[in-house]
């Protein structure tokens, strides 16, 4: 099930060695040493001296973290030097291969809201009642805001855990309309209001999709298509169609559920699929606030504490310090969790790297891997 996850407390970072990874185009795989670890580096790539300091930390890092993450995708983009794209594991997973985004994605339903405040279509504090033909249909959000939804302070409750929707995961995966994952929600009190305590929930965001679909006009794909998909070049980014050769995810006994949840389960919620090389151009450009109004930057960035120490929720990010963020600094970052599938998207200020870590079993571990490739950067 698709759920938050902060960062790993730093006391992780001293049994793993750093860790680097990323990409800007594809390129001939080279193949290290240990025969289980590949990077592929960005085209016509030339590095400094203190580049290939780096890489050499990459390939002592790769071979450490197979033993704990066996099989994993990682990438790093720092602007000092070329980027790089690794797969770790006996499995040798490609690492053009697409994936889920998972809950990562509310990244973008969170941009694309608020570029609709900065347009005057939407604003981050008003009653949704303002809205007629939203309110009409959905009397019971009437009264919170956006600004609730996109910081999980709605109240609403978690659909993902109502026993109906759980009953529908033991069956042949089925299509949900989007009302239909709602009215699982909204069975359960209390009423949405505003400020509630910090609740993760893909409610909230299915919520903010209904909302933007309703203010717009326009279907939730159509808008992600025209306003960030093909204007920040994510090529391989799409809504999940069904069709894709993903990359295989597995329970604890190496059970198959790549296909255990059908995409419309995940609406405005977590139903993109990528690949490693746009989710790290994804990750630095929304972690820099580059695709995010710039009116709007505080307020994104303005907190809420969750359920752990250190760790805060903006409007669409976790903003992360201390422990929390292994000592590195301020950290802003979202994770993403579906069927066996778990993934990190950090970007570290003080570093000015945006990270990407991926496993593909249950009980893997991207926080770590996360974690160790930034110290590879670590100035």
């Amino acid at each position: 099930m698709v759920k938050a996850r902060s960062l790993v407390v730093a006391a992780l970072l001293g049994s793993l060695g750093p860790l680097l990874a990323a990409c800007e185009r594809r390129a001939p795989i080279s193949t290290l040493e240990d025969a289980s670890a590949t990077v592929a580096p960005r085209d016509g790539a030339n590095a400094k001296t203190s580049c290939d300091d780096v890489r050499k930390k990459l390939e002592t890092a790769v071979r450490d973290a197979r033993r704990k993450s066996p099989d994993a995708l990682v990438a790093l983009h720092v602007t000092r030097c070329p980027s790089f794209l690794v797969s770790v594991g006996a499995s040798k997973l490609d690492v053009s291969r697409p994936f889920r985004m998972a809950s990562v994605a509310k990244t973008t339903v969170a941009t694309l809201a608020l570029r609709a405040v900065a347009r005057g279509a939407l604003s981050l504090d008003a009653p949704l009642e303002r809205h007629e033909a939203f309110a009409a249909r959905y009397p019971e959000l009437r009264k919170t805001t956006l600004r609730s939804l996109l910081r999980h302070t709605s109240g609403l409750f978690p659909y993902e855990k109502d026993p109906n929707f759980l009953a529908w995961q033991k069956e042949p995966p089925s299509l949900r309309r989007p009302d239909e994952l709602l009215a699982r929600a909204l069975s359960h009190g209390p009423r949405p209001h505003t400020n509630a305590p910090w609740t993760y929930a893909n409610t909230n965001y299915l919520g903010v999709a209904l909302l933007l679909e309703s203010v717009t006009g326009l279907p939730l794909d159509t808008q992600l298509q025209n306003e960030l998909i093909l204007p920040e070049g994510l090529v391989h980014t799409h809504p999940e169609r069904g069709d894709e050769d993903l990359v295989p995810s597995f329970d604890v006994s190496d059970r198959e559920k790549t296909r255990a949840h059908h995409p419309s389960w995940l609406f405005g919620a977590g139903d993109l699929v990528t690949n490693l090389e746009d989710l790290v151009r994804w990750t630095r450009r929304y972690g820099t606030g580059a695709v995010i109004p710039a009116p709007l930057r505080t307020e994104w960035l303005r907190t809420t504490p969750t359920d752990d120490e250190g760790v805060a929720y903006g409007l669409g990010v976790f903003v992360t310090n201390g422990d929390a963020s292994g000592g590195l600094g301020e950290a802003r970052s979202h994770a993403g969790d579906v069927a066996g599938l778990h993934l990190e998207a950090v970007y570290f200020v003080a570093l000015d790297a945006a990270i990407v870590a991926i496993t593909n079993r249950d009980g893997g571990d991207p926080e770590a891997l996360v974690l160790a490739a930034a110290r590879t950067v670590e100035r």
